[in-house]
């Protein structure tokens, strides 16, 4: 990993900084850094691909960044909309994954490992929502739908880097395990128990994945052992 871009260089101090606020409720770190997070790392990703803008994909990095900001300017009642967002990102990355694994994939190669994939992905989703008390109808039924929609796009992305290793599937696979990392203990500090080191590992994942997102949709597909 190379440190020579002054974009990167800003998205990982501004992260440092942010999850050091976070962390120590220094509110001027937060309110300064977490703002510049998103810019930059998206800046980063205009120059890797070259001004070949990829308009879904933008729409999901935009999605990410404005649950960010509820969650920085504190939005009442904000759980939903950060929700229905994170929902719209979970739904265009399970439609990149569904395109780098294709159709015939599913057909010519095993899916017992998908499968498997599935059920363990869907059994720990079930654990977290046994754990998320006092909701209403609405905001359990919201949250069934987003854990098995982040179930099913971990258990695509471990499928396919399984089957088909590549640098894109395994920036995909570190996306995801920055994804899950930060719902889980998002889940765990909102619903069940309120300690500091879990909102920190929240926030940590949400915002490393965004570097993870980016080196993704920017890699290609080629099969690891042909370039050995």
């Amino acid at each position: 990993m190379k440190f020579n871009n002054p974009s990167l260089v800003l998205y990982f101090v501004a992260t440092i900084f942010a999850v050091i606020g976070v962390t120590f409720n220094y509110e001027t770190f937060e309110l300064i850094a977490k703002p510049m997070i998103v810019p930059s790392i998206y800046f980063f990703y205009v120059q890797l691909c070259k001004g070949e803008i990829n308009l879904l994909f933008t729409t999901a990095v935009f999605c990410s960044f404005a649950a960010d900001m509820i969650v920085l300017i504190n939005l009442p009642n904000g759980t939903l909309p950060i929700a229905f967002l994170n929902i719209c990102m979970y739904s265009i990355f399970t439609y990149f994954i569904l395109t780098d694994i294709g159709i015939k994939s599913f057909v010519n190669k095993k899916v017992i490992s998908l499968i498997g994939f599935s059920v363990f992905f869907l059994f720990v989703l079930t654990v977290i929502l046994d754990l998320m008390k006092g909701m209403d109808q609405l905001e359990f039924n919201v949250f069934v739908f987003y854990g098995i929609l982040l179930s099913i796009l971990s258990a695509l992305i471990c499928y396919n880097h399984l089957n088909k290793s590549s640098l894109r599937s395994y920036y995909a696979l570190l996306m995801c395990i920055c994804f899950i990392v930060s719902d889980v203990f998002f889940a765990i500090y909102n619903f069940y128990l309120k300690i500091d080191i879990f909102v920190s590992l929240n926030v940590a994942g949400q915002f490393i994945s965004y570097y993870y997102m980016v080196k993704y949709i920017t890699s290609t597909n080629d099969l690891l052992e042909e370039k050995t």
